[in-house]
């Protein structure tokens, strides 16, 4: 990442088209820090008023550098002049363009943010692979308002990293001094116009294994004055096949960019949601439309889901975040990615699953409707609320709508994991024992078949106030309509969880160290916890070498009773890759006893280069039989799996193919998720008036 000593240059060539050079000096006036020094390098204009608006500017601005060429240089020999003496991270910026509001410290962000720099480029109104919101779009967007909506919708988005791109545009670039100092100057032989010249450039720096990123949060507006006129296509055309020839693989690289990628969602995220983003003329918020998301206040895969989708969210919404408790709620509020405190509701007596009426929390969410008022709601689960709480958001006009974590709505013991510790599918055997539920969930009635069924029929009653439903995966879908058939008519949708880690190259079999097995996540009885100590203690009484690797929650034992382990304890999701990369195991092991209805280890796993062998069971074993990246073990016994492992590791040829299989995995975005929920609920939804 790179410290900023000094605020980088700005370096303008110039040549004719004093129009333009006139508009692109008054953004820059209004819209950058009077403290950057700004350099104007005249390329003999034949208009006489050029040098003229070189003048007025220099009486508007002391940091001022202007170099005029006796000659007609050409644009590479112009912008290499300054190159090639630059003490100084510079932005190269043509004169037919027009910044907007907080560019420059947009793009200083994103060199500040990211490794291995060599260039930053924004978005443009109308160049191709770099335009927002539409990539066919060719027209210069001059009204204010405009401008102002498509501004507003960038300042808002959040993405965990600035994306990476093939090569940056040279109508507005910032080249770092790492760059300049590798490859200091454009390559004027071959590009002495410039068309090409910054792709070549870009193209030499990659291949010393420095990046190009996008500033996604600014758009420069480009009004492409057309310097050689007639010429341009003719000019383009030599330049695309000499960078045709020298890098083969580039305009592939730039068309899938074109396409693919968090790029491509962002635009049509604007351009499907466009009707939200309310602003006035200055460009300030007008009233947005508030939501509503409620979620118990526990760990896993629901916290991190919901923190992607309210990140988003809150581009369009004013975004409130209820966690609830057995004997509390907290309300926040969603405030530039960080959840604000708004208040808390202590409850008298404490939430229980059987309790239906639940006076004190309808009031509760009474007085949080009218802080709030919210125009939309997604329960994301039932535990700490109940159904009946539904009718009362039906009867204030909220828009009400529930995504589906687990199998809660079909059974309090959302696991579905009966007294026999098998997954019972939501039928209930004939054997007389009871359910165990969750520590958290008591009951003081039967829960199998007596409880149950009164369970599902306050869930059912319950879908009359639920506008439409989300599911994140099939299999939990196809489960759950199972036990509730009328589902199916509901409108609803599958959307599977998305995910802000980056795709790791995997190594291949001669790489690894064969012995090492990582166990990831919260371990608990349904997580495969006997399981996993069976498997540990027979590994250890037939010696057959495996050391597992425990990150996560995993209950206090003593470690002389666990051999070949090492438990880690809790982890950094993000750092998954680098714990990966140390490891280099053989496998992850998910030996879940219950069917998960999508299981994000096993997405983390694969993201992070590394099969998996797992139950058959639930949503991975549906998505094992599509990607082959996998190994299956249908029995819940030591033996079977670590028989499995041991054949694993003794075969690389079959191991191989699942690596050349995860290589063609293609995994669903954080962005994606939040983009694909944004777009049902908004599908369904009336917009506020």
């Amino acid at each position: 990442m790179h410290a900023i000593k000094a605020y980088p240059d700005i370096l303008i060539p110039i040549y004719n088209a004093n129009d333009y050079l006139v508009l692109c000096l008054h953004s820059i006036l209004q819209y950058t820090p009077k403290i950057v020094r700004v350099i104007l390098v005249d390329d003999a204009s034949t208009d006489p008023e050029i040098e003229k608006t070189i003048e007025e500017f220099r009486s508007t601005w002391k940091n001022l550098v202007t170099i005029s060429n006796k000659k007609n240089l050409g644009y590479t020999k112009s912008v290499n002049q300054i190159l090639q003496k630059a003490n100084n991270h510079t932005i190269i910026l043509n004169s037919d363009v027009e910044v907007s509001d907080n560019w420059y410290k947009n793009l200083i962000n994103c060199m500040s943010s990211c490794e291995n720099v060599a260039t930053i480029t924004p978005f443009f109104d109308n160049s191709g692979a770099f335009s927002f919101p539409s990539i066919t779009d060719r027209s210069y967007v001059d009204d204010p308002h405009e401008r102002n909506i498509r501004q507003h919708y960038l300042d808002k988005l959040k993405l965990e990293k600035y994306p990476t791109i093939p090569t940056g545009h040279g109508s507005c670039m910032l080249i770092t001094m790492q760059a300049i100092a590798q490859v200091n100057c454009f390559d004027e032989i071959r590009f002495p116009v410039g068309y090409g010249s910054e792709v070549d450039f870009c193209q030499k720096l990659s291949k010393l294994g420095l990046f190009h990123y996008l500033d996604y949060k600014t758009i420069i507006y480009h009004r492409d004055a057309g310097s050689h006129g007639v010429d341009k296509p003719d000019l383009l055309l030599v330049s695309n096949k000499i960078i045709s020839d020298l890098y083969p693989s580039y305009f592939q690289k730039v068309d899938l960019f074109s396409r693919d990628g968090i790029i491509d969602l962002i635009r049509n995220s604007f351009n499907k949601q466009r009707s939200f983003i309310n602003i006035n003329d200055s460009g300030s918020d007008e009233e947005k439309p508030s939501i509503l998301i409620v979620i118990p206040d526990s760990k896993g895969g629901i916290q991190m889901t919901t923190h992607f989708l309210s990140k988003h969210l809150a581009i369009h919404f004013n975004c409130y975040i209820l966690m609830t408790e057995i004997h509390h709620w907290n309300l926040y509020r969603l405030d530039e990615n960080d959840r604000v405190f708004i208040k808390s509701v202590i409850f008298q007596t404490p939430w229980r699953v059987e309790n239906f009426d639940h006076t004190e929390r309808q009031f509760a969410l009474k007085d949080i409707i009218g802080l709030i008022t919210p125009s939309i709601c997604l329960v994301r689960h039932f535990i700490y609320w109940n159904p009946s709480l539904l009718k009362l958001l039906y009867d204030y006009g909220i828009s009400t709508y529930f995504s589906v974590h687990d199998y809660y709505i079909i059974c309090p013991k959302y696991t579905l994991i009966n007294e026999s510790t098998e997954f019972c599918c939501g039928k209930c055997n004939s054997l007389t024992e009871d359910c165990k539920t969750e520590n958290n969930i008591i009951l003081h009635s039967p829960l199998k078949k007596v409880f149950v069924s009164v369970w599902r029929q306050k869930v059912k009653e319950s879908f009359t106030y639920i506008k439409g439903f989300i599911f994140n995966s099939i299999y939990c879908k196809n489960l759950i309509d199972s036990i509730y058939p009328e589902l199916r008519e509901k409108p609803n949708t599958v959307i599977n969880n998305g995910t802000d880690l980056q795709k790791e190259k995997p190594l291949c079999f001669n790489e690894r160290l064969v012995n090492n097995v990582v166990i990831l996540g919260n371990i608990n009885i349904d997580k495969g916890l006997d399981l996993i100590e069976e498997i540990i203690l027979r590994n250890h009484e037939i010696s057959t070498n495996f050391v597992f690797h425990i990150f996560g929650g995993f209950p206090d034992v003593n470690p002389k009773t666990l051999p070949n382990t090492h438990i880690h304890g809790s982890y950094e999701r993000l750092e998954l890759s680098k714990i990966y990369r140390n490891l280099r195991p053989l496998v992850t092991l998910l030996p879940s006893i219950w069917a998960e209805t999508y299981s994000n280890v096993y997405s983390e796993s694969l993201l992070c280069g590394t099969p998996i062998l797992h139950s058959r069971l639930g949503e991975p074993y549906l998505r094992s039989r599509k990607d082959n990246c996998s190994w299956t073990v249908e029995q819940f016994d030591a033996k079977t799996w670590l028989d499995k492992l041991i054949e694993i590791r003794s075969c690389p040829g079959d191991y191989e193919i699942k690596i050349k299989n995860i290589l063609s995995l293609n995994f669903k975005s954080d962005f994606s998720m939040a983009d694909d929920y944004l777009n049902f609920i908004m599908s369904k939804t009336t917009k506020p008036s």
